[in-house]
């Protein structure tokens, strides 16, 4: 369990060096987990107030507030604008967060925000955006299409301790509790302290940026942290403590949007 917390934009330490690399409960085929399901060691964690201003539905309130709203559930949602404006978009309703979403892939696009490793040229053509609400990916599918590339999600923050590496095509990853380090560390359920996530949509005509969601429980349930794989507090997508949205050690599943 990490306590420590870092000022928002500290700086990035290195990845640890010994670190093994785990595998996600939802693979296909060989690379499906063969661990069951084991119950967490302790009380679930809970999401504590972010240590940035809020506005909640676009009005500001205390961030200690937003627990008055936990049973919604909320989403918080990470873009360009959090590290810009110095404030962390909450929202209530679905349909507010996606329009939120919608709006920013807009303004930030593949071409504005510079380079980084891109998946490979696209497979199979893109599919038409789904209606406006609480839209639910199947496995290596984002809001415009197919998506590509990788996510690591690490025990500690600064990225260090173990960590979990995710291929972006393996789909939602439901229940962390079956994700596992290779030998030496224990599931990854409730341990996620900070975020490498560098996920793109395969085919390259389509300019916008998917993000990576964490839930709060497993099954994709619960309450949201949206993360944008674009602009990160580190450089592109790189979130070195996730304790700064209130969020340390809370995540217990995956997908993308």
């Amino acid at each position: 369990m990490v306590t420590t917390r870092r000022a928002f934009g500290g700086i990035a330490a290195g990845l640890a060096a010994g670190a093994l690399l785990g595998a996600g409960q939802s693979l296909s085929g060989a690379r499906r987990a063969t661990a069951a399901p084991t119950a967490p060691a302790g009380p679930k964690a809970e999401i504590q107030p972010p240590q940035l201003p809020v506005r909640l539905d676009g009005r500001k309130v205390e961030p200690r507030n937003l627990a008055r709203h936990a049973h919604e559930p909320l989403r918080y949602v990470v873009t360009p604008d959090t590290f810009r404006d110095g404030e962390l978009q909450v929202f209530r309703r679905p349909e507010a967060a996606n329009e939120y979403v919608a709006d920013v892939q807009q303004r930030f696009t593949r071409a504005s925000l510079g380079p980084r490793s891109r998946p490979a040229p696209p497979t199979q053509p893109a599919r038409a955006p789904e209606a406006a609400g609480d839209y639910t990916t199947n496995a290596g599918i984002g809001y415009y299409g197919p998506v590509g590339g990788m996510v690591v999600l690490h025990e500690h923050w600064h990225y260090q301790g173990g960590k979990w590496q995710f291929n972006a095509d393996w789909g939602s990853q439901r229940d962390f509790r079956s994700v596992f380090c290779f030998l030496w560390c224990s599931n990854i359920n409730d341990k996620v302290s900070s975020v490498d996530t560098n996920v793109s949509y395969i085919d390259g005509n389509i300019p916008y940026i998917p993000y990576t969601i964490l839930f709060e429980h497993i099954e994709l349930q619960g309450q949201q942290l949206w993360l944008y794989n674009g602009n990160g507090v580190d450089g592109p997508g790189l979130y070195p403590d996730l304790g700064v949205f209130g969020w340390n050690d809370v995540a217990s599943s995956m997908r993308y949007y």
